[in-house]
């Protein structure tokens, strides 16, 4: 589904990534762990479109993204969930209308938005509080919500991005619990974390990076060693 194929990202004559090669199947759920500055990031930018390779490819479903157009990048960026550290949720709105701002960019009618933004927060568990200002949540119910915007459309990819680096212990394990949920309904799952505990829980596979290549790539693993 997703083939990093022999990429390299260099900014200013620096090599951020070195002949990656990965790839990616339908429906798995891939940790991507490494210290700071090891690409982790960068590689969820290519996978976005948000950045294209120095030199080699990124094809996701036989499509080489780096040729997207900047209308078609927005359609493909359409069918992926993203859930950011820091939420990225709108603070004057409801976790209603939160949602709902990503149900509209299909153009569904009002009935069918409302259908999908009610089952995205069932999802997380968070139907009772569906106008509750964002202010009015906790860390861990607005990362939930987050979760109910990036699966709302049904992405066929879900982007995780250290979703729980703001988070205590408890709140992390109920994330980790719906990106699984999320993941084994049928939508792959990419999750960049520092927590070596939410990597030993999701006991799938899992890779290092360091200095920009890729130094380990083990499945179904829980733990990997720096």
């Amino acid at each position: 589904m997703i083939k990093l194929d022999s990429v390299n990202y260099n900014i200013d004559q620096k090599n951020i990534l070195k002949n990656i090669n990965l790839e990616i199947h339908p429906q798995d759920f891939l940790s991507i762990v490494g210290p700071s500055g090891a690409g982790k990031s960068t590689i969820l930018n290519l996978l976005i479109g948000a950045c294209k390779p120095s030199k080699g490819d990124v094809f996701v479903n036989n499509v080489n993204i780096k040729y997207l157009k900047p209308q078609a990048l927005q359609i493909y960026r359409r069918r992926i969930g993203m859930i950011w550290q820091h939420f990225h949720l709108l603070p004057g709105q409801s976790v209603y209308e939160n949602v709902n701002f990503a149900a509209q960019i299909f153009g569904y009618n009002k009935i069918k938005q409302t259908n999908l933004v009610m089952q995205a927060l069932d999802r997380v568990n968070l139907t009772g509080k569906a106008h509750h200002k964002i202010h009015q949540l906790s860390g861990g119910e607005r990362q939930r919500c987050a979760i109910a915007r990036a699966i709302v459309n049904n992405p066929y990819l879900v982007i995780a991005d250290e979703p729980t680096g703001n988070l205590d212990p408890k709140s992390s394990n109920e994330i980790l619990e719906l990106l699984t949920d999320i993941n084994q309904s049928g939508m792959t799952v990419v999750l960049v974390t520092h927590d070596q505990n939410l990597v030993n829980q999701v006991n799938r596979r899992v890779i290092l990076l360091k200095n920009g290549e890729v130094k380990k790539d083990i499945a179904n693993s829980g733990y990997i060693h720096h």
